[in-house]
């Protein structure tokens, strides 16, 4: 990339064709029987789509940290630091709050019993069941997380611009090192099956209902 208009077309329709993976996955869960909370479920669940949610789970968000992942090198390199933090806290940090206090806290506290006041609430939701503070922006929140993960890592490894040159085999090794953790993860926490967090979605929504 040689200045900032230049764009990798490829990855532009990468991203596109995950995004409408997403569509499909959120679209399709109301007719399978995955699990959660929907406005609308069809009574008559189809039974090949749970086939699908697996292998589209499996690679379809983990792809888009990938690509993520990947451009945040490049970009430590046109930038600082401390530049790279203003920016990801403006562009992810501010969103994820706004969302936080204006969006979803709010919206459950209304879905909720309300046995509680809402200070009291939303220290609830944030300490003890923070993904429902977050909701849809959990991507958002994760990135922030890998994001800063890379810059400590980063700044305890490889010193000034000295590079180490990416070998056909390196992918090879973070496959080898990442199949048999997602396998383990997946043996206790499988997609789509969120124990708690469900029965508590549930509850605000029965709240809501009657």
């Amino acid at each position: 990339m040689n200045n900032s208009n230049d764009r990798l077309i490829y990855i532009d329709l990468i991203k596109v064709f995950l995004t409408c993976l997403v569509v499909i996955h959120h679209a399709g869960q109301a007719y399978g029987n995955t699990g959660g909370v929907w406005i609308f479920s069809e009574i008559q669940q189809l039974d090949y789509l749970p086939t699908f949610f697996f292998f589209n789970a499996s690679y379809m968000m983990g792809f888009y940290f990938f690509i993520s992942g990947y451009f945040i090198y490049f970009s430590l390199k046109r930038k600082s630091k401390t530049k790279f933090i203003q920016q990801r806290l403006i562009k992810l940090g501010i969103p994820l709050l706004v969302f936080m206090i204006i969006i979803f806290t709010p919206l459950h506290f209304l879905l909720s019993d309300r046995k509680t006041n809402y200070i009291s609430f939303a220290i609830d939701l944030y300490f003890n069941q923070p993904p429902l503070s977050l909701g849809h922006l959990w991507f958002v929140a994760s990135l922030l997380i890998y994001s800063f993960t890379y810059l400590l890592l980063s700044s305890i490894g490889i010193k000034g611009n000295e590079q180490v040159p990416l070998k056909d085999w390196y992918p090879l090794i973070y496959l080898a090192f990442l199949i048999p953790i997602n396998v383990f993860v997946r043996q206790y926490y499988p997609i789509d099956k969120l124990g708690n967090l469900v029965s508590s979605i549930r509850s605000c929504a029965s709240s809501s209902i009657f």
